[in-house]
C-alpha cells in the first residue's frame, strides 16, 4: 500500500455492481426495486453516530418532510475526522438557505389556496421550512402576480428538488455575466429562460446541480 493510501478513511461508500446487487436482494428482500444499491463502511469509532445520522436522512426523504440540515450537521460533527468536507457542506448550505429567505422572505400578498393553484400549475415554486411552504418573493410582481418567466425556467429545471431551484435563481451565473437570474427576470427574462435550459443539460450530463 502507498504512503497516500496508507491512512483509510473513515467512511466508504461503494455502488454495488449488477452482480452484488443481485447477492444483496437475495440476502435481503426488501431491497427488491431498487436502481441504485450502496454498501457503506464506517470504522468503529464512527459507527454509531454515522448510521444515526444517514438514518434520519433517510427517513426524512422517505416521509417527504424537510431535512433540517444544521441539525444533521451537529450530528456529524460530533463524529471524529467525518466532521470536516460533509459539516463544511451542510454549513454552507445552511448558510445559503438562511439567505434566500432573508433576502427573498415569504409572500403574504396572496391567500394560501391561490399560491397552491399556482404552484401545481407549474408557475411558481415553494421552499420547505420546518414543514411549512416558503414562496420566495423574486417569483412574484409588485401586484403579485407570478411572472410569465418563472414557468418557463420551471419547466426547464423543475425537477430539481426545491431549495436546489431557489439556489439557481440566487447564485451568479456565468451564462448570465456572473448575474444572478434572480435580478434579470424582468430584464432579460429570455437570458435567463436559455441559461436554466443550458444548465439544466448540463446537470443531465454531469449529474450536479446547485446545492441549499
Amino acid at each position: 500500500m502507498s504512503a497516500r493510501n496508507s491512512k483509510r478513511p473513515p467512511v466508504e461508500v461503494v455502488p454495488l455492481d449488477g452482480r452484488a446487487r443481485s447477492a444483496a436482494v437475495r440476502r435481503h428482500p426488501s431491497l427488491l426495486g431498487y436502481g441504485t444499491v450502496l454498501l457503506v463502511a464506517a470504522a468503529a469509532d464512527v459507527g454509531d453516530g454515522f448510521v444515526e445520522a444517514v438514518t434520519r436522512l433517510a427517513e426524512a426523504v422517505n416521509e417527504g418532510a424537510a431535512v433540517d440540515v444544521d441539525e444533521l450537521a451537529d450530528q456529524l460533527v460530533s463524529l471524529p475526522e467525518v466532521a470536516g468536507p460533509l459539516v463544511e457542506s451542510a454549513q454552507r448550505e445552511a448558510e445559503l438557505r438562511t439567505r434566500i429567505l432573508r433576502d427573498h422572505g415569504d409572500v403574504d400578498m396572496v391567500d394560501a389556496d391561490a399560491m397552491a393553484e399556482w404552484e401545481a400549475e407549474g408557475r411558481v415554486f415553494a421552499v420547505p421550512v420546518r414543514g411549512s411552504a416558503h414562496y420566495l418573493s423574486f417569483q412574484f410582481d409588485a401586484a403579485g402576480t407570478p411572472l410569465p418567466v418563472v414557468r418557463e425556467v420551471l419547466d426547464a429545471i423543475g425537477d430539481w428538488p426545491p431549495w436546489q431551484i431557489a439556489a439557481w435563481f440566487v447564485t451568479a451565473n456565468g451564462l448570465l455575466g456572473r448575474e444572478r437570474p434572480d435580478a434579470l427576470l424582468t430584464q432579460r427574462p429570455s437570458a435567463v429562460v436559455a441559461a436554466a435550459r443550458r444548465d439544466a443539460a448540463r446537470a443531465h450530463v454531469s449529474g450536479r446541480r446547485p446545492s441549499a
